[in-house]
């Protein structure tokens, strides 16, 4: 027997999809979770940077942390915008 058959199967080459991703809906929800996960990324590293730059400025805690949380929302906003304007863009 050949490497690949004892490795992939009889009827498999191995570059198969796996089962989550082998339907359109199971693609949506994986690109879903991964568009989310990004966000929160974004939105963690721009509350950061925020709270980074108002502490080097002097301000105090509660403006500290009223610009984070003003940066993460920004960023997330700022992505969703680009996703509309992508969509648009495509069929238009």
């Amino acid at each position: 027997m050949s490497p690949k058959i004892d490795e992939f199967g009889e009827d498999r080459r191995g570059d198969e999809l796996p089962a989550e991703l082998a339907t359109r809906q199971g693609r949506l929800g994986k690109l879903r979770e991964a568009k989310a996960a990004l966000e929160a990324e974004a939105a963690e590293r721009a509350g950061v940077v925020a709270a980074d730059r108002a502490a080097t400025a002097g301000k105090s805690d509660g403006e500290i942390e009223a610009a984070a949380t003003e940066a993460a929302e920004s960023a997330v906003r700022r992505s969703r915008q680009r996703s509309v304007r992508s969509l648009i863009l495509r069929r238009g």
